[in-house]
């Protein structure tokens, strides 16, 4: 028996190996990794370089401070952090921000998605493709040359010629997707070492060829599979571009497309329109809150002044904090709706293969709403520290008289005494990705449940 299989798997791989589609679709790979991951470093190097001279901008406009009260105005620019490993997995571009107090952070920027998708988006669609076509006429071709029978009575199984089959064309597909990935990171580390060496790319970097062979895998299995059920190649070959699109695109747009009519994702205009509101309603509040003690310092002359600072400090806390309040809340309410749309998502398409492996690599790499979300809540955490800073700092109101000397003149601040934005996001741990992975083995399990139980109906004549 042992013999038998040993014969099999060398026919197989013989057979795979001089054919000129396995050259072909090898080389493809390497060239879809090569690029992908070239055009994914020259996309990081532009942003890390767009936040490291924002925050040599950042320097130099605070070094032109005259007082603690310019910061309200001047606000601090919060660069964007830029892992690399975010930039294998993701092209939405993450903006700096502008953190005045004591209004909500600016951004600077868009979150726009690049024109070019990210490797992993580009690979998944690809190397799927490639391992459906490695092994849909697995079955149909050895039936068209009519040597099936004979590989049965060799293999002395049905189970076990499929196996063998099974088992050779998904370690070429596995083989194929780990070269490709070893090359295409060789590759770059010549061309952009910055990249490579960045923390989070190796780790983002073993997801990827572990997702890619999963999903490699997978799809031979598809292919195996369509090969049993339709014994003409050109039927398997459109069955499984059929299953692909219904795998790969299919499922996941739908179910996206579902999960986003039941429960809508934030509008972020309506979100800056009722920010806007609430910042003329606190000007207004504030302009009507000071006409009372204008007048009576307007009656009462000089002598008034003092009441007057007194009571335009406290007016203009009371508001300020009531704005920060409301501010936050509205901030509050919009992070829960898209973790509420976000989690309606994911039980429409986290369970789809692409939802699965989408899913475990943002995760890996930072490029998940959650990781965006605690960033977003770190910049206004910053902005209600800075706000608190520069109101310790500068004192309160002094209304001086025009020709007098300002006390606050020689109170100047310095970058350093402005407290600094820390942001350091961290990618899920590994054992948090074996159930996606599993996930994965449960969809290759009933692909090859399926194409075993047709094949064991097949006529091998």
């Amino acid at each position: 028996m042992e013999s038998a299989r040993r014969a099999v798997l060398k026919k197989e791989v013989l057979q795979l190996v001089r054919g000129r589609q396995f050259v072909a679709l090898l080389v493809v790979e390497a060239i879809l990794a090569v690029a992908s991951f070239a055009l994914a470093g020259r996309q990081w190097q532009r942003e890390a370089d767009s936040a490291r001279m924002l925050a040599e901008t950042n320097q130099r406009r605070l070094a032109m401070l005259s007082s603690w009260s310019d910061v309200e105005d001047t606000g601090v620019l919060v660069p964007p952090p830029t892992p690399a490993g975010r930039f294998l997995v993701s092209s939405v571009v993450w903006p700096g921000f502008l953190v005045t107090p004591p209004e909500l952070p600016r951004p600077l920027g868009g979150a726009d998605q690049s024109p070019l998708p990210a490797p992993g988006q580009v690979l998944l669609v690809f190397f799927s493709l490639f391992s459906l076509i490695l092994s849909f006429d697995a079955v149909g071709v050895e039936k068209a040359q009519r040597t099936l029978a004979l590989l049965l009575v060799v293999s002395g199984s049905r189970r076990t010629l499929l196996e063998v089959k099974f088992a050779v064309r998904a370690g070429v597909a596995a083989a194929g997707a780990l070269l490709s990935q070893l090359l295409a990171a060789f590759c770059t580390a010549m061309v952009l070492p910055d990249f490579v060496r960045e923390p989070t790319f190796l780790r983002v970097f073993v997801g990827l060829v572990l997702f890619l062979t999963a999903c490699s895998v997978l799809f031979t299995a598809v292919g195996l599979a369509v090969s049993c059920l339709f014994s003409e190649p050109l039927t398997a070959l459109l069955a499984g571009v059929g299953a692909w699109v219904l795998l790969v695109i299919a499922l996941p747009g739908a179910g996206t497309t579902l999960a986003r009519a039941v429960v809508p994702p934030p509008s972020r205009t309506l979100f800056e329109a009722q920010a806007a509101a609430l910042y003329a309603r606190h000007s207004q509040r504030l302009e009507e809150a000071m006409v009372e003690p204008l007048r009576r310092w307007a009656q009462e002359g000089p002598a008034g002044q003092q009441h007057f600072e007194q009571e335009a400090n406290r007016i203009r806390e009371e508001l300020r904090t009531e704005l920060q309040r409301s501010l936050l809340s509205l901030f509050a309410s919009h992070l829960r709706q898209e973790q509420r749309s976000r989690r309606a998502e994911f039980w429409t398409t986290g369970f789809t293969p692409t939802g699965l492996y989408t899913a475990g690599l943002a995760h890996l790499a930072t490029a998940d709403p959650a990781s965006w979300h605690a960033f977003l809540q770190a910049v206004t955490e910053y902005g209600g520290v800075l706000a608190q800073r520069v109101q310790e700092r500068r004192g309160s109101i002094r209304f001086v008289m025009v020709g007098a000397k300002n006390p606050y003149a020689e109170n100047r601040p310095t970058p350093e005494e402005l407290p600094g934005f820390r942001f350091s996001p961290a990618g899920a741990p590994w054992p948090s990705q074996l159930p996606r992975l599993l996930g994965l083995g449960v969809w290759t399990a009933f692909f090859f449940a399926l194409a075993l139980t047709s094949f064991k109906r097949m006529d091998p004549r």
